[in-house]
């Protein structure tokens, strides 16, 4: 089921992490805004906590939005002064191509 828009209510912006090797062979990491959208941001309680955290022991929350390809696992969500790390690869809620379930963990 879709998530009526009216929860989805905080703005956040969608970052790639792009990893590459310099010229002396030291893997650096570059980011790059890729577009915002907003999000339903939900922590994790109770039982839902402790059956995600036998899958990703530290996520932290569960956000929802609407779907885009170029979201994956290798991406960061920014919100605010908060940053969100996605555990895994994205849900397709129904198989839909509608919205996109990630499970995160806020960075401190």
């Amino acid at each position: 089921m879709i998530s009526p828009a009216g929860l989805r209510q905080h703005k956040v912006t969608l970052i790639s992490l792009s990893r590459a090797r310099d010229t002396y062979g030291q893997s650096t990491v570059t980011t790059a805004t890729v577009a915002d959208f907003y999000v339903s941001i939900q922590p994790l309680r109770g039982q839902e906590r402790i059956l995600s955290m036998q899958v990703q022991p530290e996520a932290t929350h569960k956000l929802r939005m609407v779907y885009d390809s170029r979201v994956s696992a290798e991406s960061r969500l920014a919100f605010g002064s908060r940053t969100f790390e996605v555990m895994g690869p994205p849900i397709n809620v129904d198989e839909r191509g509608r919205e996109l379930e990630l499970t995160c963990k806020e960075l401190a």
